[in-house]
């Protein structure tokens, strides 16, 4: 590696860290697109069962159903102790749900145009 760092120019090692930011942003936003859909599918009908029990609404939630969060549509996300518990679907799926726009988890869209709407926002500068 000491030989490398003296036989690369300077730039080289700042372009590949560049690179490598864009490659992990846009994994991100991928996984996040994939994500949402999902629960799209769920809250719609257009999942599996398996799947679609997992997402709770707050307004299913007994003592939550007078929340202002009801009108938002927002799920309810598990809590969990450990940074392998946040990456599991039932936490990490209504998590990015909730950070949806509210136009788009409230809205019925077909899920053509959800998709279309969330990789606009999704690939918007406000969202990065």
């Amino acid at each position: 590696m000491a030989n490398l760092v003296h036989i690369c120019p300077r730039g080289v090692f700042q372009q590949i860290g560049e690179i490598f930011i864009f490659i992990s942003l846009q994994t991100l936003i991928i996984i996040s697109f994939k994500l949402a859909l999902m629960h799209y599918k769920c809250l719609h009908g257009l999942a599996p069962s398996y799947l679609a029990d997992v997402c709770t609404a707050v307004s299913s939630v007994v003592g939550r159903w007078q929340l202002r969060s009801v009108n938002s549509r927002t799920l309810v996300v598990p809590g969990t102790r450990t940074t392998i518990g946040r990456r599991n679907f039932v936490v990490s799926g209504p998590a990015t749900w909730n950070r949806l726009p509210v136009e788009l988890r409230t809205s019925s869209l077909s899920i053509d145009t959800f998709a279309k709407k969330l990789k606009a926002h999704l690939f918007s500068c406000e969202h990065l």
